[in-house]
């Protein structure tokens, strides 16, 4: 009986944990939306949560640039599933990239005003551009063994994969978050959806450049 009340009690204990970091990062995320990370504190943070702020320390020691960067993690994985179909046609590649922008240029559009406050605080704080730099990193480990999967790309021409990858990841992300953030040139989004596919597609070294190759 005395086990079943302790398992119980670890359970519950364990719900709270995560309803008051999920309280934290949903408060973090709103505030910095609406001032900024520099102006948001975290007593700020304690008082939109309606939790401690010993108890924000606790969950994150280092305080705002762990917070951040748990949000951008979160995001991250939310762009990943929001980008990606349930089932990849590996033997088309471009049709997999013009998916890719479609649905993250989407993502990105939806998510504007936290996305120009996390360019902010990675300008303002070294602390969460080196979070960034790390949870990059990741991302480019687990992108570079899904496109290794595909028919039509090869690999061995880069000797550094992961760095391509980056690199390639770099200039597209950039070119989207322009184009979400600040007047572009393009007409249509989906102009700028084909563009960076021909513009990636050159980068890949993809052979099958025919037209009706083209989504």
């Amino acid at each position: 009986m005395t086990e079943v009340r302790r398992e119980t009690t670890l359970k519950k204990n364990t719900r709270n944990k995560a309803d008051k970091i999920r309280r934290i990062l949903e408060a973090s995320k709103l505030l910095t939306e609406e001032r900024g990370y520099e102006s948001v504190t975290i007593r700020d943070i304690a008082t939109q949560a309606d939790i401690s702020i010993g108890l924000i320390y606790k969950y994150f020691p280092t305080g705002k640039p762990e917070i951040i960067r748990e949000i951008g993690l979160s995001f991250a994985t939310e762009l990943k599933a929001a980008s990606q179909p349930e089932i990849i046609d590996f033997t088309n590649f471009p049709e997999f990239l013009h998916n890719l922008f479609r649905q993250t240029l989407k993502y990105y559009k939806s998510n504007r005003r936290f996305l120009a406050a996390l360019a902010q605080a990675a300008l303002q704080d070294q602390d969460v551009f080196e979070s960034f730099e790390e949870l990059g990193t990741e991302t480019m480990e687990e992108a570079v063994k899904l496109f290794d999967r595909f028919e039509d790309i090869d690999f061995q021409r880069n000797t550094n994969p992961g760095l391509f990858v980056a690199k390639w990841s770099d200039v597209t992300k950039s070119i989207l978050l322009h184009h979400v953030l600040y007047p572009t040139p393009f007409d249509s989004d989906e102009e700028l959806v084909q563009l960076l596919v021909k513009i990636s597609l050159v980068m890949w070294n993809y052979e099958r450049t025919e037209e009706n190759d083209l989504p």
